[in-house]
């Protein structure tokens, strides 16, 4: 169990860092930025725990690890296609997206 663990906190930890690559205080709000901060480092305290501190985790605990990744896997298939979702971005960013970016009338 503790290797299924470690192996969905490396995918959650992966999908993080794409998403940060992706965002800076031009693209992205700043809740956006500090919550995949947030979840990055509880990705790598689990790592670290699980790893180098001997913790084994229990099923809740690999559920909601491999639930998250895969939350973030999907919405990085869906939503994100390389760049910061509209909704995501600073008011004044989503204000000047494209008119084919917007949602139909």
């Amino acid at each position: 169990m503790t290797l299924l663990y470690v192996i969905s906190l490396l995918a959650l930890l992966w999908s993080v860092f794409e998403r940060l690559v992706l965002v800076d205080p031009a693209s992205a709000r700043l809740s956006v930025r500090v919550a995949f901060v947030a979840l990055g480092s509880a990705a790598l305290a689990g790592l670290y725990w699980a790893i180098f501190r001997g913790y084994a985790p229990d099923w809740p605990d690999l559920l909601l690890a491999v639930a998250t990744a895969a939350v973030q896997w999907l919405s990085a298939r869906h939503l994100w296609h390389g760049a910061v979702p509209g909704d995501y971005r600073p008011t004044d960013a989503v204000s000047s997206r494209p008119a084919a970016d917007s949602a139909p009338p």
